[in-house]
């Protein structure tokens, strides 16, 4: 089966090409079953200069570079890799998770005996399961799981022909600014509508160094008030797609949606900060109850004292 590894990229020069070394080295850019996108988004930094010394000095020719001449964020660069793809299936990577040369092999050969619209892989963060948590073998991908599953971006694959559709259908919940996970959203719906598989397979592994952050918000991704947005976002969005589809198994998959993001979306961000962040969990731990405080008093939000010891438990 061709397969297509697409890889957005910013201003990371030396991190992507480590890891296009890698993977090199693991002779996974050699496989000719296998198709590499990189589109970088407007780099200031030469990414894209050194992407192309990096294909002509490895003689990698299955290896399609894009340019942007200015950066329009991170959703408009995830979709040029989707829609250049040509592959059945598409692997979203993140530009510091290089492929597994083994377990690629073990993915495609999941993917012939399959058809559904999105699936999800095994991914490790220091050392421990970031990504298919409590899940060790295949499973079905419902609403409670969602977000846990396409949160992360390296490893999520996408049913390419079905992922172009539904995105220029919900291409404007996809790019509003409230929406830092858009391939969460595209996830859901391909999910609900055609079927979701996660497979505990380590697709990519992450590089042990550090590097700039992908900025792509000019907005404090930590901050109180854009958690509360973003939630209330995802909570409008699964609203919005029960309005367009009378199968009962897709609005049951966006009821739980709704109600995972009701109920334990503030204790899962408060586990990934706290994993992630641990220097920024007490500052946040006081701005969020400052902001709850406030929201209730001008009656922005309505939380009753049950509700804030679920959010803070």
């Amino acid at each position: 089966m061709k397969l297509t590894i697409a890889i957005p990229t910013y201003n990371r020069k030396d991190i992507i090409i480590e890891s296009l070394e890698k993977m090199y080295e693991s002779d996974v850019l050699n496989d000719v079953s296998l198709e590499f996108i990189i589109s970088d988004n407007g780099s200031q930094d030469e990414t894209y200069d050194a992407l192309l010394e990096f294909r002509n000095k490895r003689v990698c020719d299955n290896i399609k570079i894009i340019q942007s001449d200015k950066n329009y964020g991170f959703t408009a660069n995830l979709k040029k890799v989707l829609f250049e793809s040509k592959s059945k299936y598409t692997v979203i990577v993140s530009d510091e998770d290089p492929i597994s040369r083994e377990n690629i092999d073990k993915l495609q050969q999941e993917l012939e005996e399959m058809d559904c619209g999105f699936v999800s892989t095994l991914f490790y963060l220091d050392g421990r399961i970031y990504r298919g948590m409590k899940i060790a073998e295949k499973s079905i991908i419902d609403g409670n799981t969602i977000r846990e599953m396409s949160n992360y971006l390296s490893g999520i694959v996408f049913n390419t022909k079905l992922a172009q559709i539904e995105w220029n259908r919900i291409e404007s919940y996809l790019e509003d600014p409230r929406n830092q996970y858009p391939q969460v959203c595209l996830a859901a719906v391909l999910s609900a509508k055609y079927g979701g598989r996660y497979l505990p397979i380590e697709v990519s592994y992450k590089l042990n160094q550090a590097g700039p952050k992908q900025i792509y918000f000019d907005i404090d991704y930590n901050s109180p008030k854009s958690r509360f947005e973003e939630f209330i976002f995802f909570c409008e969005f699964f609203k919005e797609q029960m309005k367009y589809t009378k199968s009962p198994d897709e609005l049951i998959f966006y009821k739980k949606s709704i109600e995972w993001i009701s109920g334990g979306a503030f204790p899962y961000y408060f586990n990934y900060l706290s994993c992630e962040f641990p220097e920024a969990m007490e500052k946040f731990v006081k701005s969020s109850a400052e902001y709850i405080l406030v929201s209730i008093q001008k009656k922005e939000i309505t939380l009753t004292p049950t509700d804030i010891e679920k959010i803070f438990k």
